[in-house]
């Protein structure tokens, strides 16, 4: 009975919280989710509906909603509308399918510009680096990239992660470039020849796996030969090193096998023989949990936490080892503890959606372990940048202040991106920026964690039409959690429009205000632009482009003040061109009724550049293969034919994109 009045009183609480929450702030389509989950959580599945519902009025491609409401329709038999939802949730999933458009090993990348030059599946000893690079469609924002890299011996000698930022616009970029490498010449890998591999995965999921040899080398020297080398040549010290190490690696192929065979106090002996040969290895994280897998089977779950806690130590963002610490933990029936192990392993992105939590998990709310709550946050004249903490809050500033921050205190934080996306008082956006939260290296959630952005006063125009209410969206993971608002004065704080000077109207945030809003009044690709007159002369209205041509992608854009517009050229064989143009003031005040830009890809240059490329890569094919050398050399220009992309932003926001192809003539 006391079970479930408190039930009730928490339904209530949540019920009133969701009335409350549009007089508090901007209430977004995730506050909706979670309050579904936390109704249908205590069984109240009707409500948990409606909040759903309210999810899918404010995002309807939020797919959480329209999967967690699929279960709750079905929890109430509702199954003609259950399939109708199912329908529509996998529709859903199928448009946002992350695709391989394109990927290869490589010895030469512009790490740069994330293009691959060189392509190839073969490496020698003396090349330089071992590149694996993919280009991939329909990414999310926020998630991360990992490749583990694994010697002819089966080891993992090194792992790598990208952590993909939130586009600039929507949740997912249309294209994407990644890559990693691994170091040959001089290093390891230089004495390790044979068939080498690479997996790859993305946010816990494998996505693919690349083979390939490195030939070329010697075998590693053989321990029992280590010291029979002149300590002139050999520093004995060194030596030793590469003694232990060698051994190191041996026992953990031993322990590995005792632990198949079923043999775990004799695997644990020598996975802990693995730990004290090189106890400053980092793979000994592989060493501590083997030991706690053996440790478990065992029953010793105790001493297999205690081993799984060595190895977070070294890898905390490692999903395995929180996973299995969880299964540890829940043989102890520490079940709240064993959640949280669960969450952070889900989080990481251990089988991606693999955990639910069990029955009898009570005490704990399940939807805050995957929740990143704000503690605290404000606007902010002055932050102490050493310590992230906040010093003199204000929401109103003027040309007299320095800097204008957005300041947060999160708390429950794994590791996360937070995303701020400023927007000018006529709605516009001005400026985007970006900061990364590492893992906490002493593993587990960042009890808090401060982050903040700011804007520097004097670097925005003295223009009369940026003064005014201002705001500010702040994403976490790609989800927009906090709207800021807050006055900044510039100049007088009118602006003039033609001869009429008027004050700047506000602007409601996430939404244009009506003065000010930039608009596309034409756009194409053209061969050639009438600089005079800044108007296309020449329009591709094929969107192809020959060899001997200029391509050009011309705007005119309507209402717009000073701004920054951006192009993004993009060609998945190796090209990526970036450019900008900033739009001056408007000398007779105001916005400007219309202004063109434009933006030249300079394609004979590029096809110049490749067939010189070509030719210098046949002449030192040639000269090697007189000399009898390895015909190694290839052309290190990308290929510029072929279809391209233009990405146009203004003020960091994505504007529009022109798709055209390149062809010989």
């Amino acid at each position: 009975m006391v079970g479930d009045l408190k039930g009730k009183v928490v339904i209530i609480l949540v019920v009133l919280a969701m009335l409350c929450m549009p007089a508090l702030g901007q209430t977004i389509a995730v506050d909706w989710d979670n309050k579904g989950i936390a109704l249908e959580a205590h069984g109240d599945y009707d409500k948990a509906i409606q909040a759903y519902d309210k999810a899918i009025e404010i995002d309807p491609q939020d797919e959480t909603a329209w999967n967690n409401k699929v279960k709750a329709l079905n929890k109430l038999g509702r199954t003609k509308e259950a399939n109708a939802a199912y329908a529509k949730f996998k529709e859903l999933e199928a448009t946002g399918t992350i695709t391989i458009l394109d990927h290869s090993m490589a010895s030469d990348v512009d790490e740069s510009t994330q293009s691959v030059i060189t392509r190839t599946q073969k490496f020698s000893v003396n090349n330089s680096k071992a590149y694996s690079w993919l280009s991939l469609r329909n990414v999310p924002g926020a998630g991360t990239v990992w490749w583990y890299w694994y010697s002819p011996a089966g080891d993992m000698l090194h792992t790598d992660k990208v952590q993909i930022p939130m586009p600039t616009s929507g949740e997912r970029w249309s294209t994407y470039n990644v890559l990693s490498h691994i170091d040959i010449v001089g290093n390891d890998a230089a004495n390790l020849s044979g068939e080498w591999h690479v997996d790859v995965y993305l946010d816990g999921n494998k996505i693919l796996t690349e083979d390939f040899p490195i030939f070329g080398g010697q075998p590693p020297i053989s321990p029992e030969n280590q010291y029979l080398y002149n300590s002139s040549e050999y520093d004995k010290a060194t030596n030793e090193n590469l003694y232990n190490h060698d051994k190191h690696d041996t026992a953990m192929r031993e322990g590995n096998a005792l632990y198949n065979q079923g043999r775990y106090d004799e695997a644990i002996d020598v996975y802990d023989e693995a730990i004290n040969l090189s106890p400053d290895d980092f793979q000994n994280w592989k060493a501590w949990n083997g030991k706690g897998e053996a440790l478990y089977k065992k029953g010793k779950y105790d001493a297999a936490i205690q081993a799984y806690d060595k190895a977070i130590q070294i890898v905390p963002d490692n999903s395995m080892v929180w996973a299995n610490k969880g299964n540890a933990l829940k043989a102890l029936g520490r079940t709240n503890e064993a959640n949280v192990a669960y969450a952070t392993a889900k989080e990481l992105g251990f089988g991606n959606s693999t955990w639910m939590a069990g029955n009898n998990a009570t005490g704990i709310n399940l939807t805050s372990l995957y929740f990143i709550q704000i503690l605290d946050h404000s606007m902010a004249s002055n932050v102490d940048e050493s310590t992230n903490n906040e010093i003199t809050r204000t929401s109103t500033f003027s040309s007299t202040d320095s800097k204008v921050y957005s300041w947060l205190s999160l708390g429950h934080v794994l590791g996360a991106t937070v995303d701020w996306h400023w927007y000018s008082p006529d709605g516009n956006p001005y400026k985007t920026g970006q900061v990364d939260i590492p893992f906490n290296r002493n593993g587990g959630y960042w009890p808090s964690y401060n982050v903040w952005y700011r804007l520097d006063i004097a670097d925005i125009p003295n223009e009369p039409y940026m003064s005014g209410n201002w705001h500010v969206d702040i994403y976490i993971n790609g989800q927009k959690r906090q709207t800021e608002q807050f006055t900044l004065k510039i100049g007088s704080g009118t602006t003039a429009i033609g001869s009429n000077a008027t004050s700047v109207p506000s602007a409601t945030p996430a939404q244009n205000a009506a003065r000010g809003t930039i608009t596309i009044l034409d756009h194409c690709m053209a061969s050639k632009i009438d600089e005079p007159t800044k108007n296309p002369v020449t329009t591709a209205k094929t969107n192809e482009f020959k060899d001997n041509m200029m391509a050009n992608s011309w705007l005119r854009l309507g209402n717009v003040g000073v701004a920054r517009v951006e192009w993004h050229w993009h060609y998945g064989g190796g090209w990526d061109i970036k450019d900008a143009y900033n739009i001056p003031p408007n000398p007779n005040g105001g916005y400007y009724s219309s202004y063109n830009v434009w933006d030249p890809l300079d394609i004979p240059n590029l096809v110049s550049l490749f067939k010189g490329g070509e030719a210098d890569a046949s002449d030192a094919r040639r000269t090697a293969e007189e000399s009898n050398l390895l015909p190694t050399e290839t052309n290190k220009v990308a290929d510029p034919y072929g279809d391209w992309t233009v990405d146009v932003y203004v003020n960091d926001q994505w504007l529009l994109q022109e798709q055209f192809r390149v062809v010989s003539g």
